[in-house]
């Protein structure tokens, strides 16, 4: 719906006439993250007021939304005691200040607190015509105080300001609970500005919620069979962190908008270690497969070949082997095209030819590699 034709039109109960539009609305009844309200907050907000007979330009209600919390609809006190007035069975209604003096505790009408009291919360008292009980509510003072990321207390909660405050709260919630159908969905500004979420606390978590994901698209960046476990890739990010002395997350962080130059520097960093300490645990980082009957040669199977005529010799010297043990000739074996990869499993992180990869001398029969577009022995590719 275009916001220019997003229009209500009604009369209020204080006799004027209201015209309401999307574009009228989030300009100037809105407070708080006016551009993040949705299309469907401003129609219901829209549509409240028409059926309540609420004029949004004399206060009686407008929008709040901070961050991704849902957008409330906010009334001033004064239009639920107009409103609670105009009932039927309304017979008029009481509500204060719960204090605590000389180890007791006290009901006050109205907000006056004396020094040397301590406020505990608020409190409201109604009984309509026809109800046998009053209805008494009250509510606690430590449930509503909103602090700042630094723990201090809020303006709006200041010390001077509580009495007042949790009244209107106490007062609000108990004129709701009485006359349901005239107050639900309504809510006075001092319930909504306990709840909500300061600005910084908005900010704080919309961040949070950021580095999250960038750590997780770091996650999903990972190339297959490599996993994020490894320790090799552990020690990588560790040195990195410690060079540009930062956290581990940080440095995932800034990968993760440019996940080929890490990629490409974390290959180049595991080069230079395997040079320098030809072990097979400093290779990509990759889960070994489980040794198994199936995947393992008694003997753990023999070491990788840098060169194809290596690794044809050992599948010649293997078939001979077995044709002396079981008496009779085999057929020819075949073995992959020229190649060379770096193994990612068995022998993780030595430089191999692929003819060794396919051939039944390599064990790990769960390997990509393992069966691959296939050769004569002694061909160059």
């Amino acid at each position: 719906m275009e916001e220019e034709k997003a229009i209500v039109k009604y009369k209020a109960k204080d006799g004027q006439e209201i015209s309401l539009g999307f574009k009228i609305v989030r300009d100037y009844l809105v407070q708080g993250d006016r551009e993040k309200v949705t299309p469907q907050e401003l129609m219901f907000f829209m549509g409240m007021c028409k059926s309540r007979g609420l004029n949004p330009f004399k206060k009686d209600a407008y929008l709040i939304k901070y961050g991704v919390d849902p957008a409330a609809i906010v009334v001033s006190i004064d239009y639920f005691r107009a409103r609670a007035r105009a009932q039927a069975d309304c017979k008029g209604w009481k509500a204060g200040v719960i204090i605590k003096k000389n180890e007791s505790y006290v009901n006050r009408e109205g907000s006056v607190v004396y020094e040397g009291e301590k406020l505990i919360g608020g409190w409201f008292e109604a009984k309509p015509a026809g109800w046998d009980q009053p209805r008494f509510h009250s509510v606690n003072l430590k449930g509503y105080i909103k602090r700042t990321k630094e723990g201090h207390i809020t303006r709006f909660w200041s010390e001077e300001n509580q009495p007042s405050q949790i009244m209107k709260v106490a007062e609000s919630q108990g004129l709701r609970m009485v006359w349901p159908d005239e107050f639900q969905e309504l809510y006075s500004e001092e319930e909504i500005e306990a709840r909500r979420q300061l600005p910084e606390d908005v900010m704080a978590a919309a961040a949070d919620k950021a580095r999250q994901e960038a750590i997780e698209k770091f996650k999903a960046s990972i190339p297959k069979p490599f996993i994020f476990e490894h320790p090799s890739l552990q020690e990588f990010l560790s040195t990195v962190a410690q060079a540009n002395r930062c956290s581990i997350d940080d440095v995932m962080i800034e990968a993760s908008g440019q996940p080929e130059d890490f990629w490409k520097g974390y290959e180049e960093w595991l080069k230079e270690n395997q040079e320098k300490n030809q072990t097979p645990e400093a290779g990509p980082p990759t889960q070994e497969p489980k040794p198994t009957k199936e995947n393992q040669s008694p003997e753990g199977g023999p070491p990788p070949f840098s060169n194809h005529a290596q690794a044809d010799a050992e599948i010649a010297k293997k078939d001979t082997e077995s044709e002396k043990k079981n008496g009779k000739k085999g057929k020819a074996r075949s073995t992959p095209a020229k190649q060379m990869i770096i193994c990612a499993r068995k022998f993780s992180g030595k430089q191999v030819a692929a003819i060794f990869c396919a051939s039944r001398s390599c064990p790990d029969k769960e390997c990509e590699h393992w069966g691959e577009k296939e050769r004569t022995p002694g061909e160059e590719g």
